[in-house]
């Protein structure tokens, strides 16, 4: 039996643009109609419909923007941000050290900046170091003050990065793609450089420059 071939065309809806699928509006899985501020995006999105159906990356992404309440991206963010990897430097060797600090400390300057100029406790352990009660203050401030596509990148970015930082900074397009991953994975590019290369390493940091480089795309039409 021959799978219909889809055919998926941009509508304009106001100020949005949805997307219909044979002739019948593209739903998200929340089945709400799936919507988005950008005609860019909504056709990148109609052109991976017709291709892989409701699996490409920028159906997911909306879909997410469109099914998911703000409170949801905002309370993990918020609820990770002390273990944020950012805050946990290494004291030795100094290799190691230079290596982190040219990966971290643009984001925790930049991050600095961003929540008006608020102090960041640093740790050389892996003890739990919590940060000051008026940098969680002006971290909430600033995640209410974003849109609903840009807290939605900084929670995939922070997702893909293992950091809330990274994320907020990729969001904020401070930081591209390859920018963002390499800061993400600074330690096991150090450890990389000093031991043999490691396969299973390497197609895994394939695919996560891979889902970077989409959010990246998603980022750059959303905003």
């Amino acid at each position: 039996m021959t799978t219909p071939k889809l055919k998926a065309e941009v509508k304009a809806q106001g100020d949005a643009f949805a997307v219909t699928v044979n002739g019948k509006a593209l739903k998200t899985p929340n089945k709400k109609d799936w919507v988005c501020t950008s005609e860019n995006l909504a056709k990148a999105a109609a052109e991976e419909v017709e291709k892989h159906g409701t699996k490409g990356a920028f159906y997911k992404l909306q879909s997410f923007v469109v099914d998911t309440p703000a409170e949801t991206t905002q309370t993990e963010m918020l609820d990770h941000f002390d273990t944020d990897l950012v805050f946990y430097e290494a004291d030795e060797p100094v290799d190691l050290v230079a290596f982190q600090k040219q990966h971290w400390e643009p984001v925790r300057t930049w991050l600095c900046d961003a929540l008006g100029g608020v102090p960041f406790k640093i740790s050389y352990h892996t003890t739990l170091n919590e940060q000051p009660k008026t940098t969680h203050e002006a971290l909430e401030a600033y995640l209410k003050g974003l849109s609903t596509e840009q807290r939605a990148v900084a929670y995939f970015a922070g997702r893909l990065a293992s950091s809330v930082a990274i994320g907020l900074a990729f969001a904020a397009k401070e930081l591209d793609a390859e920018d963002a991953h390499k800061a993400g994975h600074a330690d096991e590019y150090y450890q990389e450089s000093r031991y043999k290369p490691d396969d299973l390493l390497t197609e895994r940091f394939d695919e996560n420059i891979k889902q970077f480089a989409q959010l990246q795309i998603f980022r750059d039409f959303s905003y």
